[in-house]
């Protein structure tokens, strides 16, 4: 029990500094935040356009193409951006980054095991990102585009991206 309460510890420790250190540097989720919702807009409007309809109010004008409808598909890129800003990892990178300098190791003198140290450092991360970039763009996608984003289920929401921040890191470490 104190080995986990330690490790929790270290987690919440390594977390908050990584969001602290990545908090000092705003322009990024800033751009971020315009990135994403232009990124949005230009699909919106191709799919617009391919479907010859639009969205207004909720409802379809222009069909289905294959069982789908605009709006399906509106949705599906609208949740695709907003995921994207939960489970973004650059795990890959920064391993390189150190072995590449050498700075990694320093890291077999540490008593925390790098692995743990990383995921701690992407938890802290993603926590700011999911305060600075994506609850601005869920917002911007309900009140601006109109877009119903709410998860159908969302206890099976929640633990799908617990698993894909999780799956992210880890295969993006090991191509590190």
């Amino acid at each position: 029990m104190n080995t986990l309460k330690h490790k929790f510890d270290v987690l919440r420790a390594v977390a908050f500094v990584t969001f602290k250190e990545w908090g000092a540097y705003r322009t990024h989720s800033m751009v971020s935040i315009f990135v994403g919702p232009v990124y949005f807009a230009v699909q919106y409007y191709i799919w617009t356009a391919v479907y010859g309809g639009s969205i207004s109010g909720g409802a379809i004008n222009g069909g289905a193409i294959n069982g789908m409808e605009l709006s399906g598909i509106i949705r599906y890129f609208g949740a695709v951006t907003l995921i994207g800003y939960l489970v973004m990892d650059f795990a890959d990178w920064n391993l390189s980054m150190l072995v590449r300098t050498g700075k990694f190791l320093t890291f077999a003198l540490r008593p925390l095991n790098h692995r743990y140290f990383a995921l701690s450092q992407k938890a802290g991360h993603r926590i700011l990102g999911l305060l600075a970039e994506f609850v601005p763009c869920l917002l911007i996608f309900i009140f601006i585009f109109r877009i119903d984003m709410r998860p159908a289920y969302p206890g099976w929401f929640v633990l799908s991206i617990l698993l894909a921040f999780l799956m992210n890191f880890y295969i993006n470490y090991c191509l590190g």
